[in-house]
């Protein structure tokens, strides 16, 4: 379940890559139906080839190309949520954690921010993003969202969320990822905001 948006991720870059491979044909094609004069059909082609790119469609946060999907498939309904997102990265294409460490991590935080601010009814509804690798060993990931109350943390330090077989497992795996990378993760909760913070530390070489 942790990894079905880096999987998405990794789906998007494999078709843009395909994409872009095949542009010199899709530009002869449409080339050679202009040359006939059938610009009927190359408007067709030309607004089929804009719907697959549609699919494709992710902003560019950082240099890290699966770090960018990533966040644009968790971020993509913020818009129509009304949700203000502020996203600040510093994430180099090479980074020395496993991608979808990192990813898990991102994807998490996100999704947890964004359903948190779907729930206000009455209120300011933001997300704010921020991560950076320091380009030597230490990664740091910070996501503060708006909430419709104060958070409850349990005594691990994490919200006191009801775990099922597939909802409340988001932030332990995020605390075994830190965990893992000899980090940290740390929750605080305000009156109207809830705070997350992960350090990660990358392997000696």
């Amino acid at each position: 379940m942790e990894r079905s948006e880096y999987a998405l991720a990794e789906q998007k870059l494999e078709l843009g890559r395909r994409y872009r491979h095949d542009m010199r044909h899709h530009y002869a094609v449409i080339k050679g139906l202009v040359q006939q004069g059938d610009n009927t059909a190359a408007l067709a082609y030309v607004e089929q080839l804009g719907e697959g790119l549609t699919e494709l469609e992710q902003r560019s946060y950082c240099k890290n190309p699966l770090v960018n999907a990533v966040l644009s498939a968790c971020l993509e309904k913020t818009e129509d949520l009304g949700i203000a997102v502020d996203i600040n990265l510093d994430i180099p294409e090479q980074i020395p954690f496993e991608d979808s460490d990192v990813c898990a991590v991102l994807a998490n935080a996100a999704e947890n921010a964004v359903n948190a601010c779907a729930k206000i009814e009455d209120g300011e509804r933001r997300i704010s993003v921020a991560a950076v690798y320091d380009g030597q060993n230490k990664l740091t990931v910070s996501v503060q969202n708006s909430t419709a109350g104060r958070v409850l943390l349990g005594d691990d330090g994490l919200p006191a969320a009801e775990r099922t077989e597939e909802h409340g497992w988001g932030l332990a795996n995020m605390r075994h990822i830190a965990e893992k990378y000899s980090g940290m993760l740390q929750c605080t909760a305000g009156e109207h905001s809830f705070t997350l913070r992960a350090v990660l530390f990358a392997p000696a070489a």
